[in-house]
């Protein structure tokens, strides 16, 4: 039930603390091997692939078992571009320990400890496994401390992996960096739940801002505007559903 969204390559680089797209291709090493975990339909790493064919760039996300996400992700992907349908939890049964130069993420954690803490953990531990001694992770966005200015930007949190530096260790600073509220990880559920039954897939906003926003319709497969009269009528139910889910938890709470 987990969304699956696609922000775009610049405004995701800038999240990762870049100055800008360039910037971050700037920062990879020659020939780096890169992971993207929780991609979704973002063009990060195809735009990077484009733009460095020695970087050898993988997409991971449990998204793409569903084959039009995974076919709308492979548009004008570049050969050194790999993207793999998979599991967080289980990473080293898609990707190598100690393989990766960088590894990114936006918004996978706090989804995914919206649902289990220990889930999000066990995650964050298989992400570190995967780097090299000296590569660097980049995770987001930081949520925690509220009150440091970085959150608000939801500019991502940076390590690096050294034997200073434990896998539980990291594990924990990752939870503790992009844990929601208890309030907004209540929202969030009812809303996932709710979406999830109105649109029929893991799909269901697009856009990058509000003006563009645009909604997945399940009857034709396309996007539609939210303001649309067919957009409107979903984005209705969608919240009615999430009201009905709220109330119903609270009642039997």
């Amino acid at each position: 039930m987990l969304p699956t969204t696609g922000r775009g390559a610049e405004a995701l680089a800038r999240k990762h603390g870049y100055k800008n797209l360039a910037s971050l291709v700037r920062s990879l090493p020659p020939k780096a091997k890169v992971l993207d975990v929780g991609a979704g339909a973002s063009p990060l790493g195809k735009e990077i692939a484009l733009l460095r064919p020695d970087i050898h760039w993988t997409n991971l996300d449990f998204g793409y078992y569903d084959k039009q996400i995974l076919d709308e992700a492979k548009k004008g992907a570049p050969p050194n571009l790999k993207l793999v349908a998979g599991d967080v939890t289980r990473l080293e049964a898609f990707v190598k320990h100690n393989s990766m130069d960088a590894v990114f993420s936006y918004f996978l954690f706090p989804h995914l400890s919206t649902y289990d803490e220990q889930l999000a953990l066990a995650a964050a531990k298989q992400v570190y496994a995967t780097l090299k001694p000296g590569g660097v992770s980049v995770i987001g966005p930081r949520l925690r401390p509220w009150f440091h200015p970085a959150g608000k930007e939801g500019t991502s949190w940076r390590a690096t992996k050294s034997s200073q530096l434990t896998a539980e260790a990291y594990g924990r600073e990752v939870l503790r960096q992009t844990l929601l509220s208890a309030f907004s990880r209540y929202i969030r559920r009812a809303f996932n739940a709710a979406v999830f039954e109105v649109f029929g897939t893991s799909r269901y906003l697009k856009g990058g801002s509000l003006v563009s926003q645009r909604v997945y319709n399940p009857n034709t497969g396309q996007y539609i505007s939210i303001y649309a009269p067919a957009g409107i009528l979903l984005v209705m139910k969608a919240l009615a559903g999430t009201v009905k889910r709220l109330i119903s938890t609270t009642v039997t709470s």
